[in-house]
């Protein structure tokens, strides 16, 4: 009779070791039926398979182990020529991992989570962003190819993050994961490995629940962990993720958030968001100094800087903080910065990196544009960059950002 379960149903050898002697499945054996037994035996029994065996799809020690206990709990003994059970996947065997798994895949999946340890995790506000995943191949133990997910929609509002310095190493559990993996969704910004088997890095097979894992930042960025969410017969169909930035990030005493708006403004005038749209905290008012950007993004006009009709918009010398998020900067907006900036002023610029670099008008330009109308006799209070999840699309990006203390 025919395999049943969709895991081993036509799988040529699996089929072949439950019918004929000469095809059972010995310590040794290397290949896809070898990932799915193990498959099998981590959802059933919870086996503890070792991480380097599970990537190369190898019947290793840890395997065979944990064969012989299955079938040790099981009692499956052929009594004909067998006292005792063996690490053999045989037709017995076979047909008692295919019935478990039969019945395993009717029933109802809790969808796993990602638990972070080790440093805290931080307590961000995300916007609703729907993450691109056409192009990616995500494959549970390389059972099924490598297929695309679809697009997955992250819901905004408050979130989890995870930071971690270069060369840092944090930690995370993996729960309701039996049988998935781990990973990140940029291995060159960040690793994924289990404590247990530190050299099988990239990825690691949830075995256990909860299962501990470690990730190591590799360079600055921004990546996402992410964990396998499957359906009931083990086919990826989406991710669970947690947002994770390597480096750079906000240290005690920035003046920059990890979303480049100012922390602990100064607060002795007004407060001024050039170009804001609401995105800086409580105090802080929505001004353009370029008409043709009256209206932002959420519909909602801005008032000028310095309007004529309603002259005088905004007095000279009254603004204790600026900030400017991700917009243009040309030489009206330098002027009218320096007519209402008091003694002292703040000034924020936070700009988001990208293709423009190192060209005409583009982010270096820009904040070297900003540098050069300020300093001296303007001092420098912090200058590098932010490497962030993108609010609007859940991509990764960098944001440069230079505070000055104005004259």
């Amino acid at each position: 009779m025919a395999l049943q379960s969709q895991l081993f149903g036509n799988d040529p050898k699996l089929e072949a070791a439950a019918v004929s002697d000469p095809a059972h499945i010995l310590p040794g054996a290397t290949g896809p039926h070898v990932r799915k037994i193990q498959l099998a035996l981590v959802k059933l029994d919870r086996a503890l398979i070792a991480q380097t065996e599970l990537q190369r799809s190898v019947n290793g020690p840890s395997t065979a182990n944990a064969v012989l206990a299955y079938k040790r709990k099981r009692n499956i003994v052929n009594r004909s020529y067998q006292s005792q059970a063996d690490n053999i996947v045989g037709k017995m065997t076979i047909a008692s991992l295919d019935g478990e798994m039969l019945r395993l895949e009717t029933r109802r999946f809790t969808s796993p989570g990602i638990l972070p340890v080790s440093p805290p995790p931080l307590l961000v506000v995300k916007d609703a962003a729907v993450v691109q995943r056409a192009g990616v191949g995500v494959s549970r133990f390389g059972i099924f190819g490598d297929a695309p997910l679809p697009p997955q929609i992250i819901p905004g509002g408050p979130a989890l993050q995870m930071q971690l310095p270069v060369n840092g190493v944090g930690s995370f559990q993996v729960v309701n994961g039996l049988g998935e993996t781990a990973g990140c969704d940029d291995s060159s910004i960040a690793m994924v490995f289990d404590p247990a088997d530190p050299v099988a890095q990239g990825a690691v097979f949830v075995v256990k629940d909860p299962h501990l894992c470690h990730v190591r930042g590799i360079k600055p960025g921004a990546t996402f962990i992410h964990v396998t969410r499957s359906n009931s017969i083990g086919i990826p169909i989406g991710l669970v993720r947690l947002p994770l930035v390597v480096g750079n990030s906000p240290a005690a005493g920035s003046f920059v958030s990890q979303k480049g708006t100012p922390i602990n403004p100064k607060r002795t005038g007004r407060m001024i968001d050039i170009f804001g749209e609401n995105e800086t905290e409580p105090g802080f008012e929505n001004f353009v100094t370029d008409p043709t950007f009256t209206v932002g993004n959420n519909g909602v006009p801005r008032p000028f800087t310095k309007d004529p009709k309603r002259p005088p918009g905004l007095n000279d010398k009254v603004a204790s903080d600026v900030c400017i998020r991700d917009s243009p900067i040309n030489q009206v907006t330098i002027d009218e910065i320096r007519r209402i900036a008091m003694p002292g002023c703040r000034l924020t610029v936070a700009l988001n990196s990208g293709p423009g670099d190192g060209v005409p008008g583009g982010t270096d330009a820009q904040l070297k544009r900003v540098r050069d109308a300020f300093v001296p006799p303007g001092r420098v209070l912090q200058e590098g960059r932010h490497d962030e999840i993108n609010e609007r699309d859940g991509k990764p990006t960098v944001r440069k950002v230079l505070v000055i203390e104005l004259p």
